[in-house]
């Protein structure tokens, strides 16, 4: 309220006495004021207010004028006009065996004055995890030492001040400044929903940033590196490099300026990480201008820290530390593979374990093997000498080439006992076979990607999976005792120094359904033919392939010959009936008409190429 100079001087020498007291004037008549002037006689009526009018966080000028921001209370600089903020600031020990009796300097940013209305307070409560205004366990582990620094704000002695230790009676220093805790240290331990009464409290932004000098705990070393807690408000370390591995930029940068503006007190130095905008973990900008979590480790967080990278491998991603539940995939550099006993992946699990052990990167035998063996072969060079094809094959099934490529040999000791592998036909060379009386336009030969087989002899194994279509001539003049043979033949006469031998020979194994070379194996009943295959050599330049095929007669003789012969036998009855018979000419008709509907049906059964049947003619 305002009041004349007269009692407002009397006010402040009153207020003098009571400093940090509210009082209230009342007036006792209607004409207070002209008797105010005349005799000076009022009542004055003060009234004891816990509290101040100022909003918590604030302090109250004793003149009453202003309400000034807690932390500029004993600051060394002088803000309140009457200059009652840089008055009595002592620092004083704490009473009993909190936090080691160090120094404090009251009042406080409750605008508590003393350690015995602070010890009774609500809220020195939280300080106790037991009581109803207690905190629960796993909130932020500063979270009591914060509270404290609150109650009993540090007192900043110089070193070379000789008052830094108290040595008079009443354990007071009456030199030094107030210390409050930093903005950032507040954003981040009441940055968890799990902290109740936190309205006792003041709000984060009546704290002082870091440059006008604030109280921050020493940050906590994990691995030899400043780790954070929380999400990391209050990270002040040195990392620099994002889970991605990208370079920080600079703060001051363009593409930081906005935090800096807008977040002056979150310790934006150089290019180190922070977290000014209270996301889950620390993070920084980069080149790009981008926003990416930093690759820093957690103070308390359950999880594991990095197995790092196997040796002669990689893993992904590549973290530092890992949370709960997060998995990391392995691989092996080229020419490597991880051991069969070990898994690629393992799993994060609680209490720092990871679920496997990191596994071991070993030597790749056969891609080593591969490595050396095609480094300096090339695909379009014939093996040296004469090269033998070996061939063999199967009905409804596959063709088997084999030859001996001699800069294929290696000594298995030397390579894990590996005897066998497999690379891509197109990687080697393989002998250019042509199909002869090819009947199929698109048809472009051997197809030549799929897998060929190498032993350690130089002996390769082209296992050929392929439809072909060719030129059979037939010969049906038998028929229905026809037979025909029909040759399928790859033919290697432009190649030079190459012969083709049919049968396995010593080059691979024996397959039990493969045919032998120039034999007559048994017929096998093929729906109305009995087939018979043989493999031949033609000249040492030709791979044969010979389907023998003999039709089965009894279903074209019971149903085309047999009924050929009943009619012709019928129709010689006709010639021996007596002329007289009336029937004579009608019988000999029906049986006209029953031959010409039996060869009807004889010419949709007989073949329509080559030489006309026997029975046709």
């Amino acid at each position: 309220m305002t009041v004349d100079d007269p009692l407002r001087a009397e006010i402040n020498r009153l207020g003098g006495l009571l400093k940090g007291k509210q009082i209230e004037i009342i007036p006792r008549t209607p004409h207070f004021r002209e008797m105010l002037v005349q005799s000076f006689c009022y009542v004055v009526v003060w009234h004891i207010l816990e509290g101040f009018n100022c909003s918590l966080g604030y302090l109250q000028c004793r003149d009453g004028e202003a309400c000034l921001l807690a932390w500029k209370w004993c600051d060394g600089r002088v803000d309140c006009t009457d200059g009652s903020d840089e008055e009595s600031c002592a620092c004083l020990t704490i009473p009993g065996d909190f936090n080691n009796s160090r120094l404090a300097m009251l009042p406080n940013q409750l605008g508590q004055t003393t350690f015995e209305e602070i010890q009774n307070s609500s809220v020195a409560e939280l300080l106790n995890i037991n009581s109803s205004y207690g905190n629960p366990e796993g909130v932020h582990p500063e979270f009591g030492q914060f509270v404290s620094t609150i109650l009993y704000p540090r007192c900043n002695v110089s070193d070379q001040d000789m008052c830094s230790s108290p040595g008079s009676a009443d354990n007071i220093c009456t030199c030094g400044t107030s210390l409050l805790p930093c903005r950032s240290w507040c954003e981040e331990v009441l940055n968890d929903d799990r902290i109740r009464n936190t309205t006792m409290l003041p709000q984060c932004d009546v704290f002082p940033p870091t440059q006008h000098g604030c109280w921050n705990p020493e940050p906590e070393i994990k691995n030899n590196e400043v780790c954070y807690h929380g999400s990391g408000i209050n990270y002040r370390g040195t990392g620099s490099t994002t889970l991605s591995g990208a370079a920080c930029v600079e703060w001051t940068a363009a593409q930081g300026g906005f935090y800096t503006t807008e977040y002056p007190w979150a310790n934006l130095v150089h290019n180190y990480c922070r977290n000014p905008t209270g996301l889950e973990r620390p993070f920084c900008i980069t080149e790009d201008g981008s926003q990416e979590e930093c690759d820093l480790i957690p103070c308390n967080a359950d999880g594991c820290l990095d197995l790092g990278p196997p040796n002669y491998g990689r893993r992904s991603p590549g973290k530092r530390f890992y949370f709960v539940g997060e998995r990391v995939a392995f691989t092996c550099y080229e020419g490597y593979s991880i051991k069969s006993e070990y898994t690629n992946e393992v799993r994060c699990i609680e209490n720092g374990r990871w679920e496997h052990v990191k596994p071991i990167c070993s030597v790749n035998m056969r891609g080593r093997l591969e490595k050396e063996l095609l480094d300096v072969y090339s695909p379009n060079l014939a093996p040296e000498g004469n090269v033998l094809i070996g061939f063999t094959g199967s009905v409804e099934q596959i063709v088997d080439l084999t030859w001996q490529d001699s800069r294929l040999r290696w000594d298995p000791k030397y390579y894990d006992g590996i005897n066998v592998f497999s690379v891509p036909g197109s990687s080697i060379w393989t002998p250019a076979l042509i199909l002869k009386r090819n009947a199929d336009p698109s048809y472009t030969g051997l197809e030549k990607s799929i897998p060929v087989q190498v032993n350690n002899n130089g002996v390769v194994t082209w296992i050929v999976e392929t439809l072909t279509t060719t030129v059979c001539d037939a010969d049906p003049f038998y028929f229905p005792v026809d037979t025909m043979e029909c040759h399928i033949c790859f033919s290697a006469t432009a190649a030079i120094g190459q012969a083709i031998q049919c049968g396995h020979g010593n080059f691979t194994e024996d397959y039990s359904s493969s045919l032998s070379c120039d034999a007559s194996p048994p017929a096998i009943q093929e729906g109305e033919w009995y087939q018979k295959d043989r493999l031949f050599a033609n000249g040492n330049r030709e791979a044969c392939f010979a389907i023998q095929l003999e039709r089965i007669p009894w279903f074209h003789i019971a149903t085309t010959i047999g009924p050929c012969v009943i009619l012709v036998v019928l129709m010689v009855i006709t010639f021996v009936m007596p002329l007289d018979r009336g029937d004579r000419i009608s019988f000999g008709v029906t049986i006209l008409l029953s031959m010409v509907v039996s060869l009807v049906f004889v010419t949709d059964v007989l073949p329509v190429k080559g030489a006309l049947p026997l029975v046709g003619q």
